[in-house]
């Protein structure tokens, strides 16, 4: 960072914030700033002007391997020394100029990059060979994007605490996540906020034990440079019903006319559950793609089939149907899991699904919690569509706890407990060990009656 300062004594001066700044850089020359002064004063007025470098560019500079060439023409090749994938800027170097140079701009922070150049006369068609590649690195920033922050809340049988479990995810194709130190964790009860607590760490998930009441939680990324912006979330309080999928727990549908000419629709819904015909309800709209169902229409923590039925005269069109929610709730039990195929350093965890009148949500994911004994708990988590996972990288001839939680996006609900040991040998490597040693046997044993038999 330079400074500039600019001081004038005029008969009389200006105040106020200058306008019309525009300044124009000469590379290796100066550097020159010109603006509009602000409202006319008779103070002695005082300008100072901070320039800042381009953080995210790489000037590159060469110089010509002979003075005597005529013009010449270049190409610049540079790429992410972590990718195969380049990009050439190509440009004239004229036979006067002795030295040139070109920034490289819009490039990711924090990264390295390899850069090479090669060049041709303008009357010849061989090309030079690619000129050694040279590594530069951009410098750093602060994180410029909020993470990705989701929450997953224990059912608690008491009011007084629950278990909260934090995850989120950082951009992977901004390679500044590589520079990351760590992540800041705020939280504080929601009456309360100078109650605040901190905890940094450098996984990307935690677990927070929280009391009975609301609290508001921030996350941040952070480097050596500075912290990202916040990502925040509100935790309800222990039996609060305000996490639903409408604020006004009312069911909201809308859908488009495929022809123009029909105006008139019949809505029909009913519980997912639902075998008897005549438990369906119906409405016939008119001029208009958007229904409001009445409040009491629909009941929390049920799944309802809706469909949509254009009229035309007399004939019924095909329908568009969902499944929705007008309020979702935690799992009324979570899953039922067993373990299979227990190896030295793997075990298979396998669940099955809760019933559908159990779940009262939509289930976005399952996570499988293990942890050896005495150690620490880890967590594994997987889509909606998956019931087993093989959990790796386990410690041989050592007893784990494991069991597997359901989450709606009201919160998730724990299964039954199971316990395994992995084994202290690699079942089928002592498998095929004593299955060689027996041919080995074998064999020796057919070469000593042929043996005794000369």
């Amino acid at each position: 960072m330079g400074s500039l300062v600019l001081t004038q004594k005029p008969l009389w001066s200006y105040s106020g914030t200058p306008g019309n700044i525009s300044c124009i850089y000469h590379y290796n020359v100066k550097f020159t700033c010109s603006w509009i002064p602000g409202k006319e004063t008779y103070l002695t007025t005082k300008y100072t002007l901070i320039r800042k470098l381009v953080k995210q560019l790489l000037n590159v500079t060469w110089d010509k391997p002979d003075p005597t060439l005529l013009d010449l023409n270049c190409r610049l090749r540079y790429r992410n020394t972590s990718s195969n994938t380049s990009v050439t800027v190509n440009f004239t170097m004229n036979q006067n100029e002795r030295r040139s140079s070109f920034n490289l701009t819009d490039l990711w922070d924090c990264t390295e990059y390899a850069i090479a150049i090669q060049c041709v006369g303008v009357e010849s068609e061989i090309w030079s060979e690619w000129s050694e590649e040279k590594i530069g690195r951009t410098e750093q920033q602060a994180p410029s994007r909020k993470v990705d922050l989701w929450r997953v809340i224990e059912s608690s049988p008491s009011a007084e605490n629950r278990y909260v479990h934090l995850m989120w995810k950082v951009l992977k194709e901004y390679p500044s996540s590589e520079c990351l130190l760590g992540y800041k964790i705020q939280y504080c009860p929601e009456n309360n906020a100078a109650f605040k607590m901190t905890h940094n760490t450098t996984d990307k998930v935690a677990k927070l034990l929280l009391t009975g009441e609301a609290y508001v939680i921030s996350v941040v990324a952070y480097n050596s440079v500075g912290e990202s912006p916040e990502a925040t979330l509100r935790i309800p309080s222990i039996g609060e019903k305000s996490t639903t999928l409408n604020l006004n727990e009312q069911m909201v549908v809308e859908w488009e006319a495929s022809v123009s000419e029909i105006n008139r629709y019949v809505i029909e819904w009913y519980e997912e559950l639902e075998t008897e015909a005549l438990g369906r309800s119906w409405q016939y709209i008119l001029n208009t793609t958007k229904w409001t169902a009445k409040k009491d229409a629909f009941k929390p923590f049920k799944c309802y089939n809706i469909s949509v039925y254009p009229l035309h005269g007399n004939k019924i069109g095909t329908p568009h149907s969902i499944q929705a929610y007008v309020q979702e709730g935690r799992p009324s039990v979570g899953p039922v899991a067993k373990t299979n195929n227990v190896g030295k350093n793997e075990a298979m965890i396998k669940w099955k699904t809760i019933p559908k009148d159990k779940r009262n949500g939509f289930i976005i994911n399952y996570t499988i919690f293990y942890k050896p004994e005495g150690g620490k708990e880890l967590n594994e988590t997987v889509n909606s569509d998956v019931l087993q996972y093989r959990l790796k990288s386990l410690q041989a001839n050592t007893q784990y706890t494991a069991h597997v939680m359901a989450a709606t996006k009201a919160g998730g609900t724990h299964g039954n407990r199971i316990t395994f040991s992995t084994l202290k040998f690699n079942f089928v490597f002592v498998i095929i060990s004593f299955g060689f040693c027996l041919l080995l046997l074998l064999i020796l044993g057919i070469t000593c009656t042929l043996k005794k038999h000369t």
